[in-house]
């Protein structure tokens, strides 16, 4: 115990109630709260009481979660995203080859309709007409028209193909 500053005249000991009282290097109690032994704040290691803190165990684990859950929220980001450019190329291939099938017949007679090219350096297409099955012989014969698109996508081809029938009238010789 320590000395009390207000102790009885000439004895130095402490009495009750005295604020000094406490153990040296020890905070007085307040109302009602009592320190475990060792409860010293300013030793280092001592318990403290009421504070609240994380280990370090515990924000590595947290850190790991995190990081586990961003790699996989990124995986399925990029996956969408090459969803989505997959996507946009069968969507300007299909338009390629229908704007090719409404052409056919349009400029000329449908059975000399077909060829080849290439569009915007990218994507290849190939125009085919042939007669339909073993119909015709009348003053409309019908022709089967098939319209092939394909482009390279990194090391696969992928490959768009649209058929119909188109009719043509026969002038009368």
């Amino acid at each position: 115990m320590g000395q009390c500053a207000v102790a009885a005249p000439g004895k130095g000991l402490p009495h009750e109630g005295c604020p000094f009282s406490s153990p040296v290097g020890t905070a007085p109690a307040g109302p009602g709260e009592k320190r475990p032994p060792g409860a010293d704040p300013m030793t280092p290691g001592a318990p403290m009481r009421g504070q609240a803190g994380f280990s370090l165990l515990e924000v590595l684990v947290a850190f790991s979660i995190l990081a586990l859950s961003l790699g996989v929220l990124l995986q399925i980001f990029s996956t969408g995203l090459r969803g989505v450019s997959l996507s946009s190329d069968y969507t300007r291939a299909v338009l390629l080859a229908e704007s090719k099938l409404a052409a056919a017949g349009r400029e000329g007679p449908v059975a000399s309709s077909g060829g080849e090219g290439v569009e915007d350096e990218t994507y290849h297409w190939s125009v085919s007409v042939r007669p339909y099955g073993g119909a015709g012989g009348g003053t409309v014969v019908p022709y089967e028209v098939n319209v092939e698109v394909w482009w390279n996508e990194g090391e696969r081809e992928r490959r768009v193909q649209l058929t119909s029938v188109r009719l043509e009238v026969q002038e009368s010789r």
